[in-house]
């Protein structure tokens, strides 16, 4: 099954269920968590280490489970761009990213909508 990202304007309800289908994905911690992050930035030199993560996730389609580490994957870089180490000053946000569902304002489109308000 392919998965793709909504277009950045699309409506909060396109956003909305691509964010369900990715939280469909289920991370037990913030350790497998980074252990994927780990398997996306040796992705180049060590391809099978992010397959060999997402066959972890039986049951799963792995683009699936590939699009739902990229995106927490994507917060955690921005967050590190912005000069916040969120697994060293903000424990409680580094599990939460690993647990909580995913919405659409984790990919900073709001208010981008097609049917936002104005």
């Amino acid at each position: 099954m392919s998965i793709e990202r909504p277009e950045w304007d699309a409506s909060c309800a396109g956003w909305q269920g691509y964010c369900d289908h990715l939280n469909t994905v289920k991370f037990s911690n913030a350790d497998q968590m980074h252990t994927g992050f780990v398997a996306i930035m040796r992705e180049r030199k060590h391809p099978e280490d992010l397959r060999l993560f997402v066959r972890g996730f039986a049951g799963h389609d792995p683009e699936t489970v590939t699009a739902a580490l990229r995106a927490r994957y994507e917060i955690w870089v921005e967050a590190q761009d912005c000069g916040v180490d969120l697994k060293e000053s903000a424990l409680d946000v580094w599990a939460a990213l690993a647990t909580r569902p995913l919405t659409p304002e984790d990919f900073n489109v709001f208010p981008a909508f097609a049917d936002a308000e104005a």
